[in-house]
């Protein structure tokens, strides 16, 4: 089902394929979902595999048994699935909330992170005065201590 509204766009289905441009928000429930288009608005996304490869003009909020987003979002994004990965072409530039059993983070936040779940693994950049750029990988696993985990140990 694919119904638009003064510019929004409402999907349902077992496979959701979103890759004509949005103008508004989007807000799409299936088992399968894949955004590979601009979206002007928000995304509210829910279902079993959610995969956003789109830019975001707004925010995101989408649940999903593996959740992947790929792209560059304005504002805040919040997310919770079984496993959830930002990917490295991500940027987002609110703050992040984010929980699942296993959270992958590779792009950068530029609001704050608020993370919870059994394994998770960020990698952090920081720009420094003289614009070299200085990493960390910082991540939680129950087995492993925080400590192990910013050392590399």
């Amino acid at each position: 089902m694919d119904r638009e509204a003064g510019g929004d766009r409402f999907s349902a289905g077992g496979t959701v394929t979103v890759s004509k441009p949005v103008t508004a928000d989007l807000l799409a429930a299936g088992g399968n979902i894949e955004v590979d288009t601009r979206v002007g608005g928000d995304i509210l996304a829910v279902g079993g595999n959610v995969r956003i490869k789109g830019d975001v003009d707004a925010g995101v909020l989408a649940g999903g048994g593996q959740l992947s987003l790929n792209a560059r979002v304005k504002r805040s994004v919040r997310v919770a699935g079984g496993q959830v990965e930002i990917g490295p072409k991500a940027e987002l530039g609110g703050n992040l909330s984010v929980a699942g059993g296993q959270v992958r983070v590779e792009g950068p936040v530029f609001g704050y992170v608020q993370a919870a779940g059994g394994k998770y693994r960020f990698l952090i950049y920081v720009i420094a005065t003289d614009n070299q750029n200085v990493q960390w990988e910082f991540g939680h696993d129950p087995e492993m201590d925080v400590a192990d985990a910013v050392t590399g140990a």
